[in-house]
């Protein structure tokens, strides 16, 4: 146990600078949203692509994937740290055809829609698709087509939180436009190591910046 009151002010003052940091970004202030704005078009499109997802994953991927129908489960928690925590826009059965032509089922998966409304957001998605070559892709987290396939930073880093809250091998990115027309599908692999990365660091900053908001109990209220 490290005593020194030196120590304990350091730690204060770094918890103290954290919460003045990310506390207006965790207690934001409600999006004012205009009545047929952006962030309502890709709200009310997000349902309509996912119901017709199944049909431009086969199509799109020249029947060399499938999924199956999604269920919505909203805020999911790692089953182990439960300060880990994601919400998906659906979960959904992975299957790949095999050498026979029979399909195998891969794994389970989660997908995380973004619709672009504006003109420029859709030339921008159309140029990178044609850059690209297909509107199914797939890629390693972390590698040079992660950053190309998924050029949004914040995107990139939900697809991260996806796999490391739910402990996922692969999940699906899918861009598309209002009309419900899914435009580019993106597998994206993990690897154990990767999501055990991404873990271990978010448990350390709930241990050091976070505690007051879980439970004293069962290692501070983390595991379960």
């Amino acid at each position: 146990i490290n005593t020194d009151p030196l120590d304990s002010i350091n730690q204060t003052t770094a918890q103290i600078q954290f919460l003045r940091h990310m506390t207006p970004i965790w207690f934001m202030r409600p999006f004012h949203v205009i009545c047929g704005g952006h962030i309502e078009q890709g709200s009310e499109n997000e349902d309509q692509v996912l119901s017709v997802l199944p049909k431009y994953v086969k199509n799109l991927s020249g029947g060399l994937y499938e999924i199956g129908v999604h269920k919505d489960f909203g805020l999911i928690s790692h089953r182990l740290e439960r300060c880990i925590t994601s919400s998906p826009d659906g979960v959904v059965a992975l299957f790949k055809k095999n050498a026979n032509n029979q399909l195998d089922f891969i794994s389970l998966t989660v997908i995380e829609v973004k619709t672009k409304t504006s003109t420029a957001t859709v030339d921008a998605l159309q140029s990178r698709i044609q850059a690209i070559g297909s509107g199914f892709v797939e890629c390693n987290a972390g590698s040079s087509q992660f950053r190309i396939y998924i050029p949004e930073p914040e995107y990139r880093a939900q697809i991260v939180q996806h796999a490391t809250a739910l402990s996922l091998n692969k999940v699906l990115m899918v861009y598309s436009t209002v009309g419900a027309l899914p435009r580019l599908v993106i597998i994206v692999n993990f690897s154990a190591s990767q999501r055990e990365v991404v873990k271990s660091f978010q448990v350390q900053l709930v241990n050091k910046y976070m505690k007051f908001v879980h439970d004293s109990e069962d290692n501070n209220g983390i595991n379960e």
